[in-house]
């Protein structure tokens, strides 16, 4: 993915940097077993211009470019694709991945279950649908979409956030400043393990 024509491969360049095949298989059975806890992204998007990657110029270095890529808006399509569409888990495994252990891991008060007393954070999938991302289709002003030609079959359709009705077939109707600060509890392996 690198190894592109000019800097193209700028666009990739992230942390930890992107693996061989059996480097992700290796990781995929991590995760099955249960040494890896779940999957998620630090998302540091930069443009791919002189305000974001290429700061220093157009003939930047390795050590120049700014390190990170989208992955805020392409993460659970993504995930979704590769542990239920193919075949490597289940719907269920994918919302432990995703949400449910990250929420018992972080202690996030009401927060990774559809139960009484906790959020109504629920995302509606399609599971047939099937999207192939464009050169520039995401909401976060990067300029590109490092994911450009690759399809993904299962889409969110609806979101709900604390029960509210936020995303509609891909329409954002959420207000700013609609999200909620979590504050945590200090996490000891000792809290992570009981959960």
């Amino acid at each position: 993915i690198l190894d592109q024509p000019g800097l193209e491969g700028a666009k990739w360049m992230c942390s930890p940097p992107q693996r061989l095949i059996e480097d992700q298989e290796a990781l995929w059975d991590a995760l099955k077993e249960g040494t890896i806890d779940l999957i998620s992204s630090d998302h540091a998007p930069y443009r791919f211009d002189e305000t974001g990657k290429l700061s220093v110029g157009p003939d930047a270095t390795f050590a120049q470019i700014a390190n990170g890529l989208p992955g805020l808006e392409t993460r659970l399509p993504l995930i979704f694709d590769a542990v239920v569409s193919q075949g490597r888990g289940s719907v269920q495994d994918f919302v432990r991945y995703t949400s449910q252990r990250a929420a018992q891991l972080f202690g996030l008060p009401g927060k990774g279950r559809l139960a009484p007393g906790y959020d109504a954070d629920i995302v509606v999938w399609n599971a047939e649908k099937t999207y192939e991302y464009g050169s520039n289709d995401l909401h976060d002003n990067v300029g590109y979409n490092p994911w450009e030609g690759y399809s993904v079959t299962g889409w969110p359709k609806h979101v709900f956030l604390r029960g509210q009705h936020v995303v509609n077939e891909g329409e954002l109707s959420a207000s700013p400043g609609s999200g909620q600060w979590i504050a945590r509890p200090p996490r000891t392996p000792a809290t992570m393990e009981s959960h």
